[in-house]
């Protein structure tokens, strides 16, 4: 191989290129190729490649030449240049928008914080405590879930045929519910800043209101139950102190917690003047008087039926189900009460700007609604 004037020949890798071929010899047609016509102008990694795998001399010309890579870089640089401009403008303008994110931010992190401690005052630590105090509670045993209660009725007076209020004494739901709805700062906060942490507390209530309307209604067929099987008139404690009675929906109720709890109902008996025994809790409240034969069975049935329903019913494992999404939520709305990220922005700490998007929003989920305002 040789070079002439920018000009390189090559041939065959088992021939000899001499200039001054001897007599007699063969010459060599060796085809000259132009540097600046490579195929690197159009793509200088591309072009390289090209070049070392066809070309013999490329490695040759490189060595003795290195500013041609430069100049085939030039190339490559007008060709492209549109599009690296564009590129360049696109990354200024993005870190332009990050960096004066990052100082609205800050220039907002009083708000902010100011905010956020009202979301951990009035939604994290309310439904923290509802959920430790009232459901794991009861869940556990440690509270009524239902029992009997005066409900008043609207009913017509036989005499004068006037609506009156009269009071029926049935088993009720006493476990009181985290009013999620009624807040506002709640439906914001799972809106704009916690939406995954506060879409669980709303399952949660949902599924805590649905297992307390079967536990309703499990606990007032077995009261019934109950009840049809003694001939002890079924009568709550005020309206029977002074005769014999079994109060059967208070009696469903207690077993019902302290099967939760793990525990057989505390009762005790005590023996009366007139021969009879007036069954009674720890805390005194009347349950059942009679005799003592009556009473016992009474008893005795109302326990057995509440365990046989219970195990063929499906709530002993929403109990458990319950329980571990309880203790999900509670673990959530103690990491909120130590947070100071406040996710996203909101009207109240973002501006004018955000106040008008969220006007639109809420505009436009009415009008996704149907105008629907039941």
């Amino acid at each position: 191989m040789r070079r002439d004037q920018g000009r390189i020949y090559h041939g065959p890798i088992n021939a000899e290129l001499r200039s001054d071929a001897p007599a007699g010899g063969k010459a060599m047609t060796c085809a000259p190729i132009d540097c600046w016509s490579w195929p690197v102008r159009e793509s200088c990694s591309m072009g390289f490649l090209h070049l070392l795998g066809y070309y013999p001399g490329a490695f040759a010309c490189f060595a003795s030449s290195p500013y041609i890579l430069l100049v085939h870089f030039l190339h490559w640089l007008r060709d492209w240049s549109n599009l690296l401009v564009a590129l360049a403008t696109f990354l200024y303008v993005l870190l332009t928008w990050r960096m004066l994110r990052a100082l609205r931010h800050e220039s907002t992190r009083e708000h902010r914080l100011r905010h956020l401690q009202d979301i951990k005052d009035q939604v994290a630590q309310p439904i923290g405590s509802w959920v430790d105090s009232t459901l794991i509670t009861a869940l556990r045993g440690g509270l009524f879930l239902v029992s009997p209660d005066r409900v008043p009725k609207q009913a017509k007076d036989n005499g004068t045929g006037e609506p009156i209020t009269v009071h029926s004494y049935e088993l009720v739901r006493c476990l009181a519910l985290y009013q999620s709805g009624l807040s506002l700062l709640f439906l914001h906060a799972q809106q704009e800043h916690f939406p995954a942490e506060l879409r669980l507390v709303g399952k949660l209530v949902s599924d805590t209101k649905g297992f307390l309307n079967d536990c309703l209604t499990f606990a007032k067929a077995c009261a019934e139950t109950t009840a049809t099987a003694t001939a002890l008139p079924r009568l709550s404690s005020a309206a029977a102190a002074g005769g014999e009675s079994a109060d059967s929906d208070f009696m469903i109720a207690l077993s019902l917690q302290r099967l939760l709890a793990g525990k057989e109902p505390g009762l005790f008996e005590q023996a009366l003047p007139d021969g009879t025994i007036r069954l009674e809790t720890n805390g005194g409240a009347q349950v059942g008087r009679g005799q003592r034969d009556l009473i016992r069975s009474w008893k005795d049935k109302a326990l057995q039926t509440v365990r046989e329903e219970w195990a063929r019913s499906s709530l002993g494992t929403r109990v458990s189900e319950l329980l571990a999404e309880a203790l999900l939520v509670s673990t959530i709305m103690k990491k909120l009460e130590l947070t100071y990220d406040l996710r996203g922005d909101c009207e109240y700490v973002g501006g004018e700007a955000r106040r008008v998007a969220a006007a639109l929003r809420r505009l436009l989920s009415w009008r996704g609604r149907g105008h629907d305002t039941r």
